[in-house]
């Protein structure tokens, strides 16, 4: 079984952050997110974690695989096979995959 990772697109600055918590109940995520803040004097104090609606958030599966130098493959990763190489793939879950022998089977495609 692949290792359980998750990450976020943030849409509202268009970056991306790593998830420290997913709460279901309230609908939101803890990320990591540097930045300054300020308080009502004008303090400023440093930001490092974001608690930020599910609505604002792309949450992005990592697909327990590697390219062929070792990177993460996540869902939404574009690449291209070399088996195929005039068009680039997208990473990305399928639920009704057959094989050459005609074998149901679900996964990453």
């Amino acid at each position: 079984m692949n290792e359980l990772k998750v990450r976020a697109w943030f849409k509202i600055y268009e970056e991306m952050a790593t998830v420290n918590e997913i709460d279901f109940v309230n609908k939101t995520v803890t990320i990591d997110w540097a930045d300054v803040g300020y308080d009502e004097d004008g303090t400023d104090f440093p930001i490092n974690e974001l608690i930020v609606d599910f609505e604002n958030i792309d949450l992005i599966r990592y697909t327990g695989r590697h390219d062929k130098t070792g990177k993460e493959l996540w869902e939404g990763d574009i690449y291209t096979d070399p088996n195929w190489p005039r068009k680039p793939l997208e990473v990305e879950w399928v639920d009704d995959l057959y094989d050459d022998n005609g074998s149901y089977y679900s996964g990453w495609s």
